[in-house]
Order: structure tokens, then C-alpha cells, then sequence
């Protein structure tokens, strides 16, 4: 029963950003150059932002589920990991790649979160919270 409800609330969700997220990845220069000409620099940064919400939507309520089921430990280790990791990849990308330096780091230890809570969910509770968990665990 859990496993469908996380599978149908993760696949709603998906669902419903792929029009805004589709948008804001082919407009995403226009988009913001309607706050001015030095916004569009900050295209890249939007997409990579964009790309680790839809990873971040996809993999489904993980942290809730590990949360409601008294395992709010792990969650707050993952997101302790996933904010350190956050940390350090400002500090070595930014100097480098400016804005886009900050959107990667962001992006990436979005991604890292979601991927550790995935496997917590996995492991602690033997459900799959993404949107393709009905997929892999018939």
C-alpha cells in the first residue's frame, strides 16, 4: 500500500513539472531577460537547476517516508551530508565558474541527497520512493 502511494504521488509530481520545466530549459535566456540584459548570463545556471529539481521530483518523498516510518535520523544524516557536500563545491566551484560554479554545486548535492535518500528508503523500509518504483519493485 505505501509503495503505491509513494509510486502515484511521485509519478503526479513528475508529471506536473514537465511543461513548466520543458519551458524554463527553452527559454530560459528570455526568461530572464525580462529582468534585464545581465540576467541572461544566468541561463546555464537556471538549466542546471532546473534538471536537479526534476531529479529531485522523480525520486520521489523519501525523506518523508523515512521520517514517518522513525528512521529521522537517517534523513537528517543524508541532508547533513548533501548541505556539507553543498559547502564544498561552492568553495571549489565558484572561484572557477562564477554563478554557474554556485548552480553546480547546488545541483549536485541535490542530486547526492536525493540519491542517499533513495537508498535509505530502500534499505531501511524495502520500497522504492521514485517515480518508477512500481517499475522496479512489481
Amino acid at each position: 500500500m505505501l509503495q503505491k502511494l509513494l509510486t502515484k504521488s511521485a509519478r503526479a509530481a513528475t508529471v506536473s513539472i514537465l511543461l513548466p520545466f520543458i519551458a524554463l530549459v527553452v527559454l530560459s535566456k528570455e526568461l530572464l531577460g525580462l529582468f534585464g540584459g545581465a540576467y541572461q548570463e544566468g541561463g546555464t545556471a537556471l538549466i542546471m537547476l532546473c534538471v536537479a529539481q526534476v531529479v529531485n521530483i522523480v525520486s520521489g518523498s523519501g525523506g518523508i517516508a523515512l521520517i514517518m516510518t522513525g528512521h529521522e535520523r537517517d534523513a537528517a544524516t543524508a541532508m547533513g551530508l548533501a548541505a556539507i557536500l553543498a559547502v564544498i563545491m561552492n568553495i571549489v566551484l565558484i572561484p572557477v565558474w562564477g554563478i554557474n560554479g554556485a548552480a553546480a554545486a547546488a545541483a549536485m548535492s541535490m542530486v547526492a541527497w536525493n540519491i542517499i535518500m533513495v537508498l535509505l528508503v530502500r534499505r531501511r523500509l524495502g520500497l522504492d520512493p521514485t517515480a518508477l518504483g512500481l517499475f522496479l519493485n512489481p
